[in-house]
């Protein structure tokens, strides 16, 4: 199934990682307060592949994000699973570069060390 590929995948990521990570003390961007300054309020999503392929989209991780911001976004998703939606940690810095809105990372995370990873991602 695509979910234990997925959750394997996660798993020897997990284990490659360090246990500690460098990081800031970032102003965190509030999503309930972004969810609720619009209605509807819609999350932009950073997603390159889906279980059924390539989803066509060809902009750099930065400026589709800042593309989705233009339109109106009040968030965006970052898919940063590498196995079947072709994402990458990278892509959360990338994001958080080009937009001042708040970060989501989409992903299956097994493991602390992941979570803190998305934290210092936002250094890169």
């Amino acid at each position: 199934m695509i979910l234990d590929a997925i959750i394997a995948s996660s798993h020897q990521r997990a284990a490659l990682l360090p246990d500690t990570f460098a990081y800031e003390v970032f102003s965190q961007r509030s999503l309930k307060r972004a969810l609720l300054s619009r209605r509807p309020a819609v999350i932009g999503e950073v997603k390159y592949a889906s279980p059924r392929g390539p989803t066509g989209a060809t902009l750099p991780p930065g400026r589709l994000a800042a593309a989705m911001a233009a339109g109106g976004a009040v968030a965006i998703s970052v898919l940063t699973e590498p196995t079947v939606f072709a994402g990458d940690s990278s892509f959360i810095g990338e994001v958080r570069r080009h937009v001042s809105l708040p970060i989501l990372r989409k992903d299956i995370l097994v493991h602390p060390r992941q979570i803190r990873e998305s934290r210092a991602c936002l250094l890169y």
